[in-house]
């Protein structure tokens, strides 16, 4: 089993990249794990992004995978 980060754009954010890099040494002492890094859209417009960015990120995703899909706007 394997655990792949998928997530659209780079990290520019310094706290961000130093919690990444904790939470991956810690997650790959006990299984493997990669970091899919996608590029962002080009569009300015924001439906046309969405349909971009998701076409990327599912293209990316087998049927027997499982997905936890992290939101900003999620609830705990």
């Amino acid at each position: 089993m394997k655990i792949e980060f998928i997530y659209v754009g780079k990290t520019t954010e310094s706290y961000l990249k130093e919690g990444i890099a904790l939470y991956r040494k810690r997650l790959s002492n006990y299984i493997g794990c990669d970091e899919i890094v996608l590029a962002p859209s080009s569009s300015k417009i924001r439906e046309k992004v969405v349909a971009e960015e998701s076409e990327s990120i599912l293209s990316r995703i087998a049927a027997r995978d499982f997905v936890v899909l992290l939101d900003e706007r999620g609830k705990e």
